[in-house]
Formats: C-alpha cells, structure tokens, sequence
C-alpha cells in the first residue's frame, strides 16, 4: 500500500504545482519546485512497484490488482498534469497552416505590446457586393475572411483593439463619413485614435494584410516607420527589380518587418532625408560627383548609418568614403 499512497500523493503535488501556476503565477519557482517533487513521488512509486513483485505488497489477486491500477492510473495522471503545467508555464503555438495566416512578425508582436492607447478598428464589410465583377467578388470575400483572422491574431498581443464591424449597405452615412463612397471601397479597414484616422482599402488588405494594418496602427498612434533610402544614379542594384540582379525580395522582407523602402538620387535630392534609418548603396557601377561624395561624407560624421556593398572593379567611391573610418577597401 506504501507504494500506492506515494503514487497519490505525488499526483495531489502535480495537482497543487498546478493550480499554484494558473492562480499565483508569481510563485512560478515554487509551483515548479511542487511539480518536480510530485514528479518524484510518481516516478518513485512507479520504479518500486515494478522492481519489487506484486504479491509479496498484496497477496490477494484483488489487492495485486487494485494497487497496480492505482499506479497506472496516477502514473498516467501524472503525465497529463505535467504537460498542463509546462502548457501554463512555457506558452507556445504553432501554425500549420499553407499562408501562415497565424504567424505575426516580430516587428508587428512588439508594436501591438507597446501600444498604450485605444485603437477602434472598423471594418465595413459587406456580405455581399452587387454589381461588381465576380473575380473581385472572390477577391473581397478573401479580404473579409483574412482580415477578421488576422485582426483576431492581433488581439492575442493587445487588449487595445476596439474592433466592430459595420455593414456599409445598412450604414451608408457612417460609411460616407469614412470616406466608403463607393462599392469598391467596401470591405475597407478603418484605424482610428484621438491622434488620426487610417484606411486601408480591399486592395491593400489583400496584397500586404499585416504590413497595412501595423503600418495604419503606426500612423494613427503617432509612431513613425523607419525608412531605408536605396542609392540610384550609379548603376546600383535597385529594391523595384525583380530580375535575378535585383533587390526586390529585399524591400519585401524590409517591408514585411515594417520598413519603408524608397530610391533616393543625389542629384535631384541632394540631402539625405531626417528620417532615414539607413542608406544603402548597393554596388554602384558608376562613379559619383564631388557633391554626392561630400553629401555622404558629412552623413557618416553626423552618425549617419550607411550600408555599403561593392564589387571588384567598381568606383573607388566607396574606397575613398570609408578611408577616414579606417577601412581599406
């Protein structure tokens, strides 16, 4: 019977381990410390019962038989109660889904736990939209499905969401009061704080769902996105070319992490924006003027953030910007 009162009172430790770690998370370290001793208790109970034979503890087929199933039994408890504990104590999820229609980015993750101020979120959504061909037909029911997924995943990381739904057919004034004047604009997402206002139209939901609407939640809460300026004039590999040579999968994964990506020409611009997180100039093939060189220059002395690739061959421009830095290209 020893055996069987170790098994029970290793199973009422997992249980007391547990509700420790759903009602007081702040004993995290102890709940686990009850966890692991009702774990021993178990295990133990379990080790002894199969080392020592069953009918020198109960003679009787009946206790053989009660004890053992008392082990089982609390043996498979146990199991179950630890992976609940680890499910409270280390959360995780995953998504198997083919788009990842689930999965945020880091980037959008730490906007959504930083925000400190209402979002009311309004999403004019038709149930149907007359009138108009059927492959937007098709395209809008997508738009409406995705983004009341998405808007859902969001509300995982915040509870400033204020999110409603409003069927512009039913509510055409408010519709028109957002700017929803037409039934191409229905199922448009509208941000809105004390600070401004946002939409994002079916378009736009469509080809960029979470870059638009972390981009909208941005905007009207007063956060500007960084910006990276690609250099052009030279030759340089160019963030709009989708050619093998091109940078376009670079300006998508900078805009998938939130980054606005714009071309910036010296010549035509000759300053560097305030707002640039980076410059990138990315293998120029051709050489730049005096100008362009000092406009760098005095970049890089004020702490500007330049990322510079090169090729054999190319310019000694680059060369002769990084040599007061100590680099020998």
């Amino acid at each position: 019977m020893q055996i069987a009162v170790f098994a029970v009172m290793g199973v009422v430790a997992l249980v007391v381990g547990l509700i420790l770690l759903l009602v007081l998370p702040a004993l995290g370290l102890w709940s686990l410390v009850i966890v692991g001793l009702g774990i021993i208790l178990v295990a133990s109970a379990a080790i002894i019962d199969r080392g020592r034979s069953v009918s020198r503890t109960l003679t009787s087929k009946r206790g053989k038989f009660g004890t053992s199933t008392t082990i089982l039994v609390s043996v498979f408890s146990a199991i179950i109660l630890l992976v609940n504990a680890i499910g409270v104590w280390k959360f995780q999820r995953f998504d198997f889904t083919g788009l990842s229609q689930f999965t945020l980015t880091q980037q959008t993750k730490d906007v959504l736990a930083k925000l400190d101020v209402p979002v009311e979120v309004t999403c004019f959504f038709a149930p149907s939209v007359p009138g108009i061909e059927t492959e937007l037909q098709d395209m809008y029911k997508s738009v409406r499905i995705y983004s009341l997924v998405l808007l859902a995943e969001y509300r995982n990381y915040t509870d400033k969401l204020i999110i409603s739904i409003k069927d512009p057919e039913q509510e055409p004034e408010l519709a028109r009061k957002y700017g929803i004047t037409n039934q191409y604009l229905y199922q448009t997402v509208v941000f809105e704080t004390k600070q401004g206002m946002r939409r994002v139209p079916p378009w736009e939901t469509f080809a960029e769902a979470e870059n638009a609407f972390t981009s909208a939640i941005l905007e009207v809460t007063g956060i500007k996105q960084k910006k990276v300026y690609f250099l052009t004039g030279h030759g340089e590999a160019s963030p709009l070319d989708t050619s093998p040579i091109g940078y376009d999968s670079a300006r998508q994964t900078l805009r998938d992490n939130l980054y606005l990506v714009e071309p910036l020409d010296l010549v035509a611009t000759p300053k560097i924006p305030d707002d640039a997180a980076v410059l990138v100039i990315a293998g120029p093939r051709t050489a730049m003027n005096d100008n362009e060189r000092q406009i760098l220059a005095n970049y890089l002395k004020n702490s500007g953030q330049v990322f510079f690739l090169t090729n054999p061959g190319a310019p000694d421009d680059i060369a002769r910007l990084l040599a007061p830095w100590g680099v020998d290209v």
